[in-house]
C-alpha cells in the first residue's frame, strides 16, 4: 500500500512537472513511479504510468518510445478488464498513428476505443466516447471520407454538450452532497471521539490494574521482609529468654543456699540465746547465794569463768565467721539490684537484701556484746582493731563477690 501511494504521488508530480515544462523532472518522476508500481505489481497503476510516459514521449516527438509505452500500457490495462483504462490507451494509440501519418491503424484503434467506451456507464464514458469520435473524425479526414468524418465530429460535439450538462448537474449534486459529507464527517468525528474516550478508559483501567498488581507485589515483599525480621527478632528474644531462665535458675540456687545459711544462723542464734539465758540465770543464782557460799562461789567462779570464756570465745568465733557470708550475701544482692531484672525478680532480691540487713544487725549486736568491758579485760584486746579487721574482711568479701 505504501509503495502504491508513493507511485501515485510520483505520477502526480510527473504530471505537474510536465504541465509546467520540466520535462527532465517529469521523466524522472515517471520512472520512479514505474519502479514502485512494478514492485507493487499493480496492473492499473502500471497502465496509468506507462500512458503518462507515452504522452511525454509524444510531446518530445519520440514516437517509437511512445508506441512501446502505449502497447505495454494496453497489455496491463487489458489485465485489469477496466474499459475506461483500455479506451484511454486505445485513443492514445489512435492519435499516435494519426500523428505519424498512419491513418488506417489510427482508425482501427479509434474504433476499438469507441467500442470499449460504449461499455462504460458513467460520465467518463461520454468523455471517452467524444475522444474516440474525434479520433475517428481525424482518421476519416486523413483517408478522404469526409462524410463519415463530419458525422463522427458531430457525434463528438453532441457528446461534449451532453457531458457539459452532466458536469453542471454534477456540480449542483456535489454542493448538496457536500453538506451530507460534512454531516457524516461530524458523525464520524463523534464516533472517533467516543472510540478515543473508550480507548483512554481502557488504558486507564489497564494502568490501574498494573498499578494494583505492582502494589500487591510490593506489599507481599514488604510482608515477607516483615515476617523475616519478626522471625529474627523472635529468635533473638528466645535466646535472651533462655539466658534469663538460666540466670533465674542460678538465682534460685543461690536463694536456696542463702535460706540454708539463714536457717543455720537462726539455729546458732537460738543456741546462743539459750546459752546467754543460762548464764544470766546462773549469775542470779550466784549473787543470791554469794554471801552464804563465798568459798563455794570462789571455787565455782573459776569454773564458771572458764566456761564463760569458752562461751564468749565460741560467740566471738561464730560472730566473725558469720559476718563473711552475710557480707557476701549483701554484696550479691547489691550486684543483682544493679543488673536489669524483671519486677518479681527485683522484689525477691530486695526482700533478700532486707532480710540479710536484719541478720547483719543481729551480728553487730552480738559483736557489741563481745566488745563489753568484761570481754576487753579477759581478752586484753582493742575493739577498734577488731572493727578495722572486720571492715577489711567485709570489703574483701564484697570485692571477691563482684569479681565472681
Amino acid at each position: 500500500d505504501n509503495k502504491l501511494e508513493m507511485a501515485n504521488t510520483f505520477n502526480a508530480l510527473g504530471h505537474l512537472n510536465q504541465s509546467i515544462g520540466n520535462i527532465d523532472e517529469a521523466t524522472e518522476n515517471y520512472r520512479q513511479a514505474l519502479a514502485l508500481a512494478r514492485q507493487a505489481n499493480d496492473s492499473a497503476v502500471l497502465a496509468l504510468i506507462l500512458s503518462s510516459l507515452g504522452d511525454l514521449a509524444v510531446r518530445q516527438r519520440q514516437f517509437q518510445g511512445a508506441l512501446t509505452n502505449y502497447f505495454e500500457a494496453l497489455k496491463f490495462s487489458q489485465q485489469t478488464n477496466d474499459s475506461y483504462l483500455i479506451s484511454n490507451v486505445l485513443i492514445n494509440l489512435s492519435r499516435l498513428y494519426l500523428v505519424r501519418g498512419q491513418p488506417k491503424p489510427g482508425l482501427v484503434y479509434a474504433q476499438r476505443a469507441l467500442a470499449a467506451s460504449q461499455k462504460l456507464k458513467s460520465v467518463r464514458a461520454l468523455a471517452n466516447l467524444a475522444k474516440a469520435n474525434l479520433a475517428l473524425a481525424d482518421g476519416y479526414f486523413a483517408i478522404g471520407e469526409t462524410g463519415k468524418a463530419f458525422a463522427s465530429q458531430k457525434s463528438a460535439i453532441d457528446l461534449r454538450d451532453s457531458l457539459q450538462r452532466l458536469r453542471n448537474a454534477e456540480e449542483v449534486a456535489k454542493v448538496n452532497a457536500g453538506f451530507q459529507v460534512e454531516r457524516r464527517q461530524r458523525e464520524m468525528e463523534k464516533l472517533q471521539l467516543r472510540e478515543r474516550e473508550s480507548l483512554a478508559r481502557q488504558n486507564l483501567n489497564r494502568q490501574l490494574f498494573t498499578a494494583g498488581i505492582i502494589f500487591l507485589l510490593l506489599f507481599s515483599l514488604l510482608l515477607v521482609a516483615h515476617n523475616q525480621r519478626k522471625l529474627k527478632t523472635n529468635r533473638v528474644l528466645a535466646r535472651k529468654n533462655a539466658a534469663l531462665v538460666a540466670q533465674k535458675q542460678q538465682i534460685n540456687a543461690q536463694t536456696s543456699q542463702m535460706r540454708a545459711v539463714n536457717q543455720q544462723v537462726e539455729l546458732s542464734n537460738q543456741v546462743l540465746a539459750q546459752a546467754l539465758a543460762e548464764i544470766s540465770r546462773k549469775n542470779e543464782e550466784l549473787h543470791r547465794y554469794a554471801d552464804e557460799l563465798d568459798e563455794k562461789v570462789q571455787s565455782r567462779t573459776a569454773a564458771l569463768l572458764n566456761q564463760n570464756e569458752k562461751l564468749v570465745e565460741y560467740g566471738f568465733v561464730n560472730a566473725h565467721k558469720l559476718r563473711a557470708p552475710v557480707a557476701s550475701i549483701l554484696g550479691l544482692t547489691r550486684l543483682l539490684m544493679m543488673t536489669p531484672l524483671q519486677q518479681h525478680e527485683f522484689e525477691l532480691v530486695a526482700a533478700l537484701d532486707q532480710t540479710t540487713k536484719q541478720l547483719d544487725v543481729i551480728v553487730h549486736e552480738i559483736q557489741a556484746i563481745l566488745q563489753s568491758a568484761e570481754y576487753r579485760e579477759d581478752r586484753g584486746g582493742d575493739p577498734a582493731q577488731d572493727d578495722v579487721k572486720f571492715s577489711a574482711t567485709n570489703t574483701d568479701t564484697a570485692n571477691d563477690t563482684r569479681n565472681g
